[in-house]
């Protein structure tokens, strides 16, 4: 993001290149100041196809699609296979074999230190710079964000640290079943219970990683649900169901799992 004006708020100039029955891909509209806001929207591991904008029959991002219709669209760049060589990339102008973030890993994520960026040329432009949300560039001096360019920033140094929701349910999730409604012969701690007899659920539990989470079961209940912060890396996920003696039961049941950000 770069701004000419930074005793206000800033906003971006939309030209609106490319809407239906309007000017052809990517010829802007006038622009009535010399120095215009400038914001770059990247998002993170996104391909091209995955947009109704770009012929996708079944997403639906309807908001991304007002933002595409109202944008100048830069339609001929190049990106790699991840995310950290598609960002360096945008900030130099040149291929991540030559800028050094070639990787998401093993070292290989530092962008070249000798090399200008895009916040670089702004800056010297006149103009004030920021960058708010996920970098992967380099996480010590002088590869963060506040050594490449950037006035001020808000960023996380990997990814993947977002909020999912969990969800225990009966399988399959269509027959929207309650959790403790008539089931399948089924096995418990004591012995076994008949089929068409209602599970004694009482509490669902859930643990990835080295958090653990608890949460009671009412009666009809369709689903346990949990909300929970990811952190970057591999986590072993374990779930269970105790009955009102708090003994473990078993039955037919799945983790729907959900990405909340």
């Amino acid at each position: 993001m770069a701004s000419r004006s930074p005793a206000r708020r800033r906003s971006p100039v939309r030209n609106r290149a490319g809407r239906r029955g309007g000017r052809r891909e990517g010829t802007p509209r006038a622009v009535t100041s010399a120095r215009p806001d400038v914001i770059v929207v990247l998002t993170d591991d996104q391909g091209y196809g995955d947009l109704a904008c770009h012929g996708n029959p079944v997403a639906q991002a309807p908001h991304l699609d007002r933002l595409h219709d109202e944008s100048v669209r830069l339609a001929d760049f190049h990106a790699a296979p991840m995310c950290t060589p598609s960002r360096g990339q945008l900030l130099t102008g040149l291929d991540a074999a030559r800028n050094g973030a070639v990787n998401v890993s093993s070292g290989r994520t530092l962008l070249r230190a000798d090399l200008q960026t895009l916040a670089d040329l702004f800056r010297a432009g006149g103009y004030r710079t920021g960058i708010f949300g996920k970098w992967r560039l380099g996480d010590n001096c002088p590869y963060r964000p506040q050594d490449r360019g950037f006035d001020e920033s808000l960023w996380s140094p990997s990814s993947h640290i977002s909020s999912h929701r969990f969800e225990l349910r009966r399988w399959p999730r269509e027959s929207a079943l309650a959790l403790d409604g008539a089931c399948a012969a089924a096995t418990v701690t004591d012995g076994a219970l008949e089929e068409g007899t209602a599970l004694p659920i009482a509490r669902a539990g859930l643990v990835i990683g080295r958090r653990e989470y608890a949460e009671d079961v009412g009666p009809g209940q369709d689903a346990a649900a949990f909300t929970v912060t990811l952190e970057a890396g591999p986590a072993l996920l374990h779930t269970w169901f105790d009955d009102t003696r708090q003994q473990p039961i078993c039955g037919a049941y799945y983790v729907y799992v959900s990405r909340l950000d």
